[in-house]
């Protein structure tokens, strides 16, 4: 018997998911396209892990979800519900019913394999609520906590960046070895820059068509509206987490237009209240823009009147602080380009 089942009205998004898990060797999931024969096979079956549309013509996945939990059995599993658009009411509700998480469509890869991987390994011996310290039941519930954080923060980054697009320099080169060379400067520890160098390395690859510059006046206060939510959703799962590069690429991105005295978005947040890291980017990244490529390599005084207009922000649009570490190591670096 499969340990999984699919339940969704799309054959696309039931052929990816199954390609996905057939990599990590999960390819005998039970997958289908119509809820009501799902439902009616999960009850007969008692599958333990279940991963659930919510938007499905006979019978939506929180109706689904109501019913299986009911079954003395087939209610133990563990359900994920899946949305082409979450919400935090419907997150609520989703997690009322008895999913133990709500993940966003489209899925990305290798977040999504290790969120599945460790739900199946909860379901296989099942974790306490509040395990005893210490215990190989802690690891586990551990385990699978960080597992979905991190699918969680991995998706919620990719709509953040489709809603609200960061406008980064076009040469990521240039720009990377400014950032690592302010984060030397400033006193990052080796650690902590090399956590920087890869939240980078990740940051500078979420470049993706904008939905706001398609978007009428009505859809645009959707679409900042919806960005305020994923913020604040994100506040929450970084909150949870150790610093990582994906805690640090989230904070770049999520904090990466906010400006220091407040007047930012999409939170509005000012000050030594925005992370140090998207502080740096924002510093950096500006910079970097402005400088064009016949500067690199020569000499330093176009980039002195460069770090001149940064100036003329500092205190408004950036940190004072890393406008002046910027001014310490950006003529060396351009000239090692």
């Amino acid at each position: 018997m499969s340990d999984i089942c699919v339940v969704d009205d799309s054959p696309v998004v039931t052929g990816q998911v199954l390609r996905l898990l057939k990599a990590v060797g999960l390819g005998d999931a039970k997958v289908f396209n119509e809820s009501d024969t799902a439902l009616q096979w999960c009850l007969e079956h008692t599958p333990p892990v279940v991963l659930l549309d919510y938007s499905m013509p006979q019978m939506d996945g929180l109706e689904f979800l109501r019913r299986l939990k009911q079954h003395p059995r087939a209610g133990s599993a563990a359900v994920a519900m899946m949305t082409g658009w979450e919400t935090p009411s419907l997150r609520k509700r989703a997690l009322e019913e008895g999913a133990v998480a709500v993940i966003s469509k489209p899925f990305g890869g290798r977040e999504f394999q290790d969120f599945v991987l460790a739900l199946k390994a909860a379901a296989e011996r099942p974790v306490s609520l509040e395990p005893e310290e210490g215990s190989p039941d802690q690891e586990a519930h551990w385990a699978v906590r960080d597992e979905r954080n991190t699918f969680e923060l991995s998706r919620l980054l990719h709509e953040f960046a489709l809603c609200n697009p960061p406008m980064i320099c076009s040469n990521r080169h240039v720009l990377r070895k400014v950032a690592l060379a302010m984060g030397h400067a400033c006193g990052m520890a080796p650690e902590a820059v090399g956590v920087l160098d890869a939240a980078l390395r990740r940051n500078l690859r979420l470049g993706m068509a904008p939905l706001m510059a398609e978007a009428d006046e009505h859809d645009r206060a959707a679409v900042e509206s919806r960005v305020a939510e994923l913020a604040q959703s994100a506040l929450a799962l970084l909150a949870a987490r150790e610093d990582d590069a994906l805690k640090v690429c989230a904070q770049m991105v999520v904090f990466g237009q906010e400006r220091w005295d407040g007047s930012g978005t999409p939170l509005g947040t000012r000050g030594l209240a925005i992370p140090l890291a998207a502080r740096l980017f924002s510093v950096a990244n500006q910079f970097c823009m402005l400088v064009p490529p016949a500067v690199f390599g020569a000499s330093p005084l176009p980039v002195q009147l460069l770090l001149d207009v940064m100036e003329a922000d500092a205190g408004k649009e950036f940190d004072p602080s890393m406008v002046r570490v910027l001014r310490d190591v950006a003529p060396a670096v351009l000239l090692e380009i």
